[in-house]
């Protein structure tokens, strides 16, 4: 174990995982979620320790739920006042997870899962940072996989919470538990936000964290240490079968509306591949919403011979068999040209669109007035702009350049990663220039036209509705 003369044992532990996984390098910026509770508050402080020895700059997001009135309202105080004294920006947002669980259909879990993540990708590409730090603990873990194995899980299910995911979020209080995470905050004084409804067993994963697994402890009392082992064993076989994916994926031929693979090549795969190479298939033409286990098996069923067949899965998709190939197919592929708009945008005067119910304001405004970005506005690089601005909807073609990432993707498999469902992706607003996608309205920023070190001119751009 890496151990640091001047860090206790928990600083020393979360240092030793940070290096081990590569989580944080020099000169990297990190956004920690922060509720104020135990976890979030420890990690908070053990990062500001560390970051001195690793030299990294760590800014907050303080999310207010609105779900607990006046003690949301103090923990949002707090929040901002130990930030304060670490000195460390902190920032502050409310968000009315109540009433988007119910414009959704979600629960209050989920829904308050969706709006943090939402937010926390939207102040990261603003702030260009490298990593979203959650304060997820081996606790959390524990909770997670029993969670998954009681409503149906597979492989990737038992894995488990990674401690490093590709879309930059990182958990390096993974490996800690949480008696340890209290004993650190006891031992140095240290207070913390109390959230009551966690004792409150209405919630599916309070149940499993208070009456659950406490029972399971007292018949087994390394219960945990035995579920995590079988974590580790699973992440094993599935790093294998994404290694052999891998290979998989180098031979199937992909377009707009399909994508087919030669049939004898996946019949010859191994079984436990084969269930991915369809799902690969699937969610580079369509979402995987809606496709079950129960699909995947009824394509896998079919005879290998030079028979025809065709069979419909959800959503508007059709695997068949074509001469040599498996082809899955949307049935229903784009029709842009129909439903196409464009309209041309002024600066310094409100834009009403009233056929998409919006208007758009573009403002050029100092330096000093640019302020953390939310869903419905955004501040640019007025001398990026390429000549005329104006709103339209997609085109065949289109590239876009996401915030933070190397490079450009199509706009349709941008659409396909993020989970926009199909029959929205027409009518979703794009604010372009005579060259490129600058926003895609209510979701993402260009890379090409962020404010960075030598910007000189900023432009606000705010949507509203009508």
């Amino acid at each position: 174990m890496i151990f640091m003369d001047n860090l206790n044992y928990l600083e020393n532990k979360i240092y030793e995982t940070i290096i081990k996984y590569d989580l944080i390098s020099s000169n990297q910026t990190v956004l920690l979620a922060l509720s104020g509770g135990a976890d979030s508050t420890a990690l908070l402080i053990i990062l500001k320790k560390l970051s001195s020895i690793i030299n990294f700059k760590i800014y907050a997001l303080h999310l207010n739920h609105m779900l607990r009135s006046a003690e949301a309202d103090d923990d949002e105080k707090r929040c901002a006042q130990i930030c304060k004294e670490l000195d460390i920006i902190c920032y502050t947002k409310k968000i009315d997870v109540l009433n988007y669980s119910k414009s959704k259909n979600l629960s209050i879990e989920q829904a308050g899962r969706e709006l943090r993540y939402k937010e926390l990708f939207l102040l990261k590409d603003e702030l260009n940072a490298d990593s979203i730090v959650t304060a997820h603990h081996f606790d959390d873990n524990i909770e997670t996989i029993l969670m998954r194995c009681m409503r149906g899980t597979g492989i990737d299910g038992l894995c488990g919470i990674d401690i490093k995911r590709k879309d930059g979020i990182i958990r390096p209080l993974l490996f800690a538990k949480k008696s340890e995470i209290t004993t650190y905050l006891e031992k140095n004084k240290i207070s913390y936000c109390i959230d009551k409804t966690n004792y409150e067993n209405e919630y599916f994963r309070n149940r499993i964290r208070n009456l659950v697994i406490p029972e399971l402890i007292k018949t087994k009392p390394d219960f945990d240490d035995i579920i995590i082992r079988l974590c580790n064993q699973t992440k094993i076989i599935r790093d294998k079968i994404d290694n052999e994916l891998e290979f998989y994926k180098n031979h199937i031929i992909i377009n707009d509306s399909s994508a087919k693979i030669n049939i004898d090549m996946l019949y010859c795969a191994n079984d436990y591949i084969k269930p991915y190479i369809i799902r690969y298939m699937i969610n580079n033409i369509k979402s995987l919403i809606n496709i079950e286990k129960k699909n995947i098996d009824s394509i896998l069923s079919m005879p290998a011979s030079n028979t025809i067949w065709c069979i419909d899965l959800p959503g508007d998709i059709v695997a068949k068999r074509e001469y040599e190939f498996l082809i899955i197919k949307c049935i229903k592929c784009d029709n842009i040209t129909e439903k196409s708009f464009k309209y041309p945008i002024t600066y310094n005067s409100e834009n009403e669109i009233w056929q998409l119910g919006i208007k758009i304001l573009l403002k050029k405004v100092n330096l000093f007035e640019k302020k953390y970005s939310s869903t419905y506005e955004k501040y640019i690089d007025y001398d990026k702009i390429k000549g005329n601005i104006f709103i339209r909807n997609r085109q065949t073609g289109d590239k876009f350049y996401p915030l933070g990432l190397k490079g450009s993707t199509s706009l349709k498999k941008y659409f396909i990663n993020i989970k926009v469902p199909k029959q929205q992706r027409d009518k979703i607003p794009l604010l372009c220039d005579e060259e490129n996608i600058i926003w895609i309205i209510g979701y993402a920023l260009s890379d090409k036209y962020k404010v960075d070190e030598e910007t000189k001119n900023i432009l606000k751009i705010s949507a509203k509705s009508l």
